[in-house]
């Protein structure tokens, strides 16, 4: 996904198992139909009276009858119109990143597969894609297929480990594909980097382990002026996340005279508890001596705070840190502190014992 003023990022979403309405989907190719059934009534109506969002609450069921219109081209945030659906192309430079992060074995679903752009460019390096479908396909070899109307017991039959696709952008769509995706299995989405700075992409942020920049000129782009001479590739850019996080959302705000350097923001702002959203400091390597880390508080477990930082792993993600290794915890100065610490079980995050 190309984007005129943010940078793009991908954003996976591990399995968060829920209960689901059972579905037993069977589908065909070639311009044909893809049969969604279920418990409580069956109904017939076209793809627009109802979405899968919808057809959850319900219980159930929907039948999509329509034919494959291969006409169909969309566009998003460009110089195109937008159009209905939200459906665009997938260049092979925002799907190289994620490479190094999938496992050798991944079998991947692609809910959102329009033309097959991002499902040609994963199987050329050795990705399999058991299902690629769409609500519009583009291309004859795609499956007809509401994803939102799809449960857990679907995708186990079709021996996917993984949900990997480039969603539509507008946020009513999005939003729930981040919930329905990640109860059902490991998800990587593909869109707009600066969603996770806003305030709608709270409630889905604890969905979140790891973002990580396709394009890293993006990133520089994005960062605050005061920090966007650095190199992410050469310089350990933490302080860099933080300070622009915080200009974000305070662009008065006085920064660490290097707010490069992670331990210069022990002294920086109000002491405060660890609480959500606090700057937490940390050492490095050791108490001693000068390296640090620093992030936000996202929740705490008995032995490690969940900290969502940049450079963790050369990406943007929330990963475990040890309390023991906590300088600080700080709040701007003369902002009151309204949140409080958020107590979770450890969930599997991985441990981080280095953030260079």
């Amino acid at each position: 996904m190309i984007l005129n003023r943010a940078p793009l990022a991908l954003f996976p979403f591990p399995n968060t198992r829920r209960e689901s309405f059972t579905l037993n989907i069977t589908g065909q190719r070639n311009n044909k139909i893809a049969l969604i059934s279920g418990p409580g009534a069956v109904a017939e109506m076209p793809e627009s009276a109802i979405t899968g969002a919808q057809a959850g609450t319900r219980g159930g069921f929907s039948r999509h009858c329509q034919h494959f219109n291969g006409n169909t081209v969309m566009g998003k945030r460009s110089a195109f119109k937008r159009r209905p659906l939200d459906t665009y192309d997938t260049p092979e430079a925002a799907v190289a990143p994620l490479l190094g992060h999938l496992p050798l074995w991944c079998r991947f679903w692609e809910p959102c597969a329009g033309q097959l752009d991002l499902v040609n460019h994963l199987e050329r390096h050795g990705f399999e894609c058991v299902v690629p479908s769409n609500i519009e396909p583009r291309d004859e070899r795609v499956f007809r297929l509401d994803a939102l109307a799809t449960c857990r017991s679907d995708v186990d039959a079709t021996g996917a480990t993984h949900i990997i696709t480039n969603p539509a952008w507008s946020r009513f769509i999005l939003h729930p594909m981040i919930l329905h995706f990640s109860a059902i299995r490991p998800t990587w989405l593909l869109f707009d980097a600066d969603w996770v700075h806003t305030r709608q992409a709270a409630r889905y942020l604890p969905h979140l382990r790891k973002i990580v920049s396709v394009d890293t000129s993006r990133l520089r782009q994005w960062f605050d002026k005061s920090v966007s001479w650095i190199d992410p590739r050469e310089v350990a850019w933490c302080g860099a996340f933080v300070a622009t996080c915080h200009r974000k959302a305070l662009p008065g705000i006085e920064l660490p005279k290097n707010s490069l350097g992670a331990r210069n923001w022990q002294s920086w702002g109000q002491e405060v508890k660890p609480v959500l959203g606090a700057t937490l400091v940390f050492w490095r390597g050791s108490k001693a001596a000068w390296q640090g880390h620093v992030g936000f508080y996202h929740a705490e477990d008995k032995t490690h705070f969940h900290v969502l930082g940049g450079n963790q792993s050369n990406s943007v993600n929330v990963t475990r840190i040890a309390k023991s290794r906590l300088l600080s915890a700080r709040w701007p100065r003369g902002e009151q502190v309204t949140c409080k610490p958020v107590l979770v079980a450890s969930n599997g995050i991985p441990i981080s014992n280095n953030e260079a």
